[in-house]
């Protein structure tokens, strides 16, 4: 937990610095090579040996795994560059990621039922759109406002703190137990009340567009912890089929960039859209 709660230490004001510290185009290719690196360790899981069969398949080679890891990398980047020359479709592509995440939803909700379609053409192309979604929604509201940005972040930092710490201390019910055994209800409402406290308090005080329109920004906090869970949970089923413990090994204690970001992806599209029907 000591290395856990140190990585968080370093990660949090590197990422407040990107996010205060660079312009909008500097901070674009930040976030790109995020999600490039992100974008491998999600071929890396969904193109893995099937956990659950013996039989041979894409993943049992490695130089395989190697160069799909490779393109699914490059085309998420090159999606984010595409993105970035095409500022009116952002909003649009946030949009059909954040029904993808609706769909993500009824993923875990029925898991592990989906499991004998697992050679994953849906999971590869839902990577496609969610990954770049994540990094135009950090772009376009570091654009509209920095703090608006960091809410966002601390809203998913504070749910997944709490959960980890109140479900450690109070946890006993389990809140999906064949997608992430671990996870309990105790800690999901724990950090979902933490989640939204911090961040309705910080974004009331520091945000113009909250202090405008409290309640609709609080109901629609509600709904972004929710979220958060959701994203956590999809990434686990990820894992879970591929059989792999961590999506990598870059974050000490955490496991792999996707590992950190996991809910954060989910949450930042639909943050967007939120902020065009409030705004």
């Amino acid at each position: 937990m000591l290395i856990r709660i140190l990585t968080a230490l370093v990660l949090a004001p590197l990422a407040l610095g990107a996010i205060y510290g660079l312009d909008v185009r500097g901070f674009a290719l930040v976030i790109a090579a995020i999600v490039g690196w992100a974008g491998w360790e999600w071929a890396g899981l969904v193109f893995a040996p099937n956990a659950q069969s013996t039989s041979p398949s894409l993943g049992n080679n490695p130089a395989t795994r190697l160069l799909t890891g490779v393109v699914f990398a490059s085309v998420c980047v090159a999606l984010c560059a595409w993105l970035w020359t095409r500022p009116d479709l952002q909003r649009d592509w946030a949009m059909v990621a954040s029904l993808c995440w609706l769909w993500a939803i009824v993923e875990v909700l029925i898991y592990p039922r989906q499991i004998s379609v697992r050679r994953n053409f849906r999971w590869v192309v839902f990577g496609l759109v969610a990954l770049p979604a994540a990094w135009t929604a950090m772009v376009l509201l570091k654009a509209i406002d920095p703090h608006l940005l960091v809410m966002t972040c601390v809203l998913v930092w504070g749910a997944d703190a709490g959960a980890y710490f109140v479900g450690r201390a109070m946890g006993k019910r389990k809140l999906a137990p064949k997608v992430s055994p671990g996870k309990t209800w105790e800690g999901a409402i724990g950090g979902g009340l933490i989640g939204t406290v911090v961040a309705f308090s910080f974004g009331y005080f520091l945000v113009a567009d909250v202090a405008q329109a409290p309640l609709g920004y609080f109901l629609a906090v509600l709904v972004l912890v929710a979220v958060s869970v959701f994203g956590d949970l999809f990434e686990s089923i990820l894992k879970r089929t591929a059989g792999a413990k961590d999506s990598g090994t870059l974050l000490p204690g955490h496991g792999g960039i996707l590992d950190r970001i996991d809910a954060l992806i989910a949450v930042l599209p639909l943050m967007v859209v939120v902020t065009g029907w409030l705004v």
